[in-house]
């Protein structure tokens, strides 16, 4: 645990904190470890990588004070050489950073903080991140938590903060795979391919598309959307679109590594006729990450002081969605969004609500 404990988490935050991680010490398993670091201008190691069930570690964890800046990098840091040097391959390793401001100290730029994490998960170690009151930066957490391979979650106020850590303590333990990517690479019928979801995407050399999704949880279903742009085809039957490989290690056969690949293609038919049979689940997958992406947009322009176009991208994201029943929660909450934007009472909160939405819509 990498905790923000500069001085604006002074009072109700850092005890909300404080307690939320001895709960967690507290409940871990026999074959468990922990470690807890503590940083403002500087990184100080509050507990090193071990059991902590006793009441000795857990009162060292209730007794942090808060300091001065942000260097949030100086916390990772510290962590991750904690957890690279704990060698053993058949862990799951994860750094879980909370902070409630601006990083102001260290390293501050987004891609350089970003190259950081992505350089920990390539070693086997994920990074989650939570965002902790209305001054945080929620886009460099979303961006970090995407390169780290981990989660993003906002407490929007000390009461939820102990509901979040045990939420990623308790997937960690249900975690069946890791580093799951999956790779497209397009043929040459293919003009234009890209990824509707809002997952880590990095373009290789030879034009394929590497997806990074994170970890699985057991009973989870993860869908990720593709679209393909073809070019003009004039021959009938079968195209080769693209083959999609996936990628994994799995956790509960001993970090064994995976591989698979499957085709993508399509059937070209006789000019004039309409393929009738489309995927109902596909449609109502698309309608949900373009209407994500109508609330997106339209609360970058709220935020910019643009409300007469933010509005009509709310509307947009509430139209979609009164199309998919089974998202009621995420039309309330557009709906929501779309009447602060129409009574001008849109504000920081709202706009970290949104943001936390729409991007587990996206994901």
């Amino acid at each position: 645990f990498v905790i923000d404990r500069s001085g604006s988490m002074s009072g109700e935050p850092i005890v909300a904190v404080r307690e939320a991680v001895a709960g967690v010490l507290r409940q871990m398993g026999p074959n468990d470890r922990a470690g807890v670091v503590a940083f403002d201008t500087d990184a100080s190691m509050v507990l090193p990588l071990g059991r902590h069930d006793n009441k000795k570690s857990q009162q060292r964890v209730l007794q942090m004070s808060t300091g001065a800046s942000t260097n949030m990098s100086a916390g990772w840091l510290m962590a991750h050489e904690m957890l690279r040097s704990d060698c053993g391959d058949d862990r799951i390793r994860r750094i879980v950073v909370l902070t409630d401001g601006y990083v102001n100290q260290g390293i501050t730029g987004e891609d350089e903080l970003a190259t950081m994490v992505s350089i920990g998960r390539n070693s086997g170690i994920t990074t989650s991140l939570i965002g902790f009151s209305t001054d945080y930066q929620e886009e460099l957490l979303g961006t970090l938590a995407n390169a780290g391979g981990g989660n993003d979650y906002w407490c929007e106020s000390a009461d939820p903060a102990a509901r979040v850590f045990q939420r990623e303590f308790e997937g960690l333990a249900a975690v069946v795979a890791q580093n799951i990517a999956s790779t497209i690479e397009p043929t040459d019928v293919v003009a234009v391919a890209g990824i509707l979801n809002d997952f880590r995407v990095t373009e290789l050399d030879n034009g394929a598309l590497r997806v990074d999704l994170g970890d699985a949880f057991g009973g989870e279903t993860r869908s990720v959307v593709i679209g393909f742009h073809l070019r003009p085809h004039s021959a009938v039957g079968v195209v080769d679109v693209a083959s999609l490989r996936m990628s994994w290690i799995s956790t509960t056969e001993g970090f064994a590594a995976h591989n698979v690949t499957v085709p993508i293609n399509v059937t070209a038919a006789e000019a004039g006729m309409v393929d009738s049979g489309a995927d109902p689940r596909v449609q109502a997958e698309v309608t949900l990450l373009e209407a994500a992406k109508d609330r997106r947009e339209s609360r970058r322009l709220a935020n910019e002081g643009d409300f007469t176009e933010s509005i009509k991208h709310a509307q947009k994201a509430v139209d979609k969605l009164q199309a998919l029943p089974e998202h009621e929660s995420a039309l309330e909450q557009a709906r929501q969004e779309l009447n602060a934007m129409l009574d001008r009472s849109w504000d920081e909160q709202m706009s970290k609500q949104s943001f936390t939405s729409s991007r587990e819509m996206s994901r």
